[in-house]
């Protein structure tokens, strides 16, 4: 029993994904003095948790058989609200509830429009990340705003012990989605959607109800992600975000999902914002030339997406 598990694991996505990570650190513990230092892991983990939230939540879209592109922007949005909101004496609890929300309401309306008027994932989403994009500009008057409130900072920058609080934040979010999607009718149904729309429907799954929730909570984790980040560097500016959909979404597949839908884990998703964290952190001590840093970024990850989609389809081969 326990070698079939030991087995089972091994074959799993998330095992390569894991051994993938080992195999870095190991070597750029060999390598370099620098990478194993407690400030260098303390800041990957501080960093990665950002993504890992966010992924978590564009996790639930694809596991559905969607996509958003509007990531980056809602991110954006959410420092946005919390520095206006600072900025007009708001207490931080409240910053707080009110950027969630204006999360999970744009991600309401990705939602609706999605699955009650039918317009495609890809379309509304990019369009949406326009839009958001540019409240976020006619927000800030194109400059950034500095946010004073150490309260509020904390959550970004601050530590509990030697801990970052945005990994216990992480942490308490992937406990809670982890649960939802494996052990709740709710995260069957998730699953029951991508896998096979069709028959979901036919079992009493109302679909369109489903993805506009899905959507909603995904828009409330990029907030989330979003709120840490202004806290993180004290401040937001109308660029905040851009491009973070690249790495979100990449996070997702190197952890086993499938764009198709139906497969994907909240622990999967979390270890690839993690190899992505440790990716681009050894390529910067490697002292690689930045403008080689984003193209290594994107081949490397071409790369282990081509070879967990090449291990997938040679595992349905065999069934």
């Amino acid at each position: 029993m326990i070698k079939n598990n030991v087995l089972k694991f091994l074959k799993s996505d998330i095992s390569r994904v894991l051994i993938s990570i080992v195999v870095i650190v190991i070597a750029m513990t060999i390598f370099t003095d620098k990478f194993a230092s407690f400030s260098n892991i303390s800041s990957i983990l501080r960093n990665q948790s950002i993504y890992g939230i966010m992924a978590i939540g564009v996790l639930m879209i694809i596991l559905t058989g969607g996509i958003d592109l509007s990531i980056g922007s809602v991110y954006g949005f959410a420092g946005t609200v919390c520095a206006v909101c600072i900025m007009n004496g708001l207490h931080p609890f409240l910053v707080i509830i009110i950027t969630v929300i204006s999360g999970g309401i744009i991600g309401l309306l990705n939602g609706v429009i999605i699955a009650k008027v039918g317009v495609a994932p890809f379309i509304v989403t990019l369009g949406m990340l326009g839009i958001v994009r540019g409240l976020n500009y006619i927000l800030t008057g194109a400059t950034a705003i500095i946010i004073n409130n150490k309260a509020f900072t904390f959550l970004g920058d601050g530590s509990l012990g030697k801990i970052p609080v945005p990994l216990i934040i992480l942490i308490v979010i992937i406990l809670i989605f982890n649960t939802i999607l494996n052990n709740t009718i709710f995260g069957r149904r998730i699953y029951a959607i991508g896998g096979d729309e069709g028959a979901a429907v036919l079992t009493g799954i109302n679909v369109v109800k489903m993805k506009i929730l899905v959507y909603a909570l995904a828009g409330s984790l990029y907030s989330i992600g979003g709120i840490i980040g202004a806290a993180k560097v004290a401040s937001s500016y109308p660029l905040a975000g851009t491009g973070y959909e690249f790495e979100v979404i990449a996070a997702c597949i190197i952890g086993g999902t499938l764009l198709s839908g139906g497969k994907g884990t909240v622990v999967g998703t979390v270890l690839g914002a993690i190899f992505i964290g440790i990716l681009k952190n050894s390529i910067i001590i490697l002292g690689i030339s930045r403008f080689w840093q984003q193209a290594a970024n994107g081949l490397i990850i071409i790369f282990v997406i081509a070879i967990t989609s090449y291990f997938s389809k040679e595992r349905e081969s065999f069934c």
